[in-house]
């Protein structure tokens, strides 16, 4: 795992927040709302980068995050390490 992967995980859940709230909206060309469909999908491929991380990335990620709490980003990060059970 690399910082380009770490950057579009923060990306992705910043994204996602953003659709959460209602301050995004997707639609394909044909202008069918695919909102949902997108929230779906940034949602498992960030799953999908977290589990990935070794404990040690995890750790150190969480370790240099310097967002206000409540940051998504963070937050995700936390919630694995809990999941884990791993010591910060």
């Amino acid at each position: 795992m690399n910082d380009s992967n770490l950057n579009r995980l923060r990306s992705l859940l910043n994204t996602a927040g953003r659709i959460a709230r209602g301050e995004i909206r997707t639609q394909d060309g044909s202008g069918l709302d695919t909102t949902d469909q997108n929230l779906k999908q940034y949602r498992q491929t960030s799953d999908q980068i977290i589990l990935a991380l070794s404990d040690q990335q995890l750790v150190e990620s969480y370790q240099q995050t310097a967002g206000e709490p409540g940051e998504i980003y963070k937050e995700a990060l936390l919630a694995e390490i809990e999941r884990r059970n791993l010591d910060i």
